[in-house]
């Protein structure tokens, strides 16, 4: 499913953070996900003009980031490197 929202997820590679903006002023959730589908992270109603997740303790791999909102669900792969 797209979305009509505009987010950028950078770095990815990340090594400690992922950031995640959007030029919307909008309540999102976010879940990090292993390849298996496990939830890593979860940061449920965010106002997502800047938010951050902590990967520093995630294993290095691929990961999906689901970001979901009131219009819609956006996936995305970032890779977790050292």
């Amino acid at each position: 499913m797209s979305t009509s929202f505009q987010v950028n997820v950078y770095p990815n590679p990340a090594s400690d953070y992922l950031v995640i903006k959007s030029a919307e002023n909008e309540m999102l959730d976010l879940r990090l996900s292993n390849m298996m589908g496990k939830a890593m992270q979860v940061k449920a109603r965010q106002t997502i003009q800047g938010a951050l997740i902590d990967v520093s303790k995630l294993p290095k791999g691929n990961y999906y980031l689901e970001i979901m909102s009131g219009s819609g669900k956006e996936v995305r792969q970032v890779m977790i490197g050292r």
